[in-house]
């Protein structure tokens, strides 16, 4: 089984980090030297269910003093970060920090 750790920064955003690998992945990491599925059109690369995070393979590493990225680390500084009621500047479609609204 694959392991994945859960990191809570310290914007409160969290990260999921892929920790060691079983060898069902490993596996499927192989097939990419094969002859016979490099001939195909798609990837070949399939991550089984038992590999996907899940509540039995993510272990939490708990809050950390860092921020996620420099993005949230300057908007700390100003307005605060990882809020509940942080919403996206309007129109805006990129996944981000969001903005304090009051």
């Amino acid at each position: 089984m694959c392991i994945y750790y859960l990191i809570s920064n310290r914007c409160g955003h969290l990260q999921l980090i892929a920790g060691p690998n079983c060898q069902l992945l490993y596996h499927q990491l192989q097939r990419i030297n094969s002859p016979y599925e490099r001939e195909r059109y798609e990837i070949p690369f399939e991550v089984p269910e038992q590999c996907r995070p899940n509540e039995c393979n993510i272990q939490n590493v708990g809050m950390i003093d860092k921020f996620c990225g420099q993005e949230c680390m300057n908007n700390a500084l100003q307005r605060g970060c990882g809020e509940p009621n942080a919403r996206y500047g309007p129109g805006s479609e990129r996944i981000g920090v969001g903005f304090r609204t009051r």
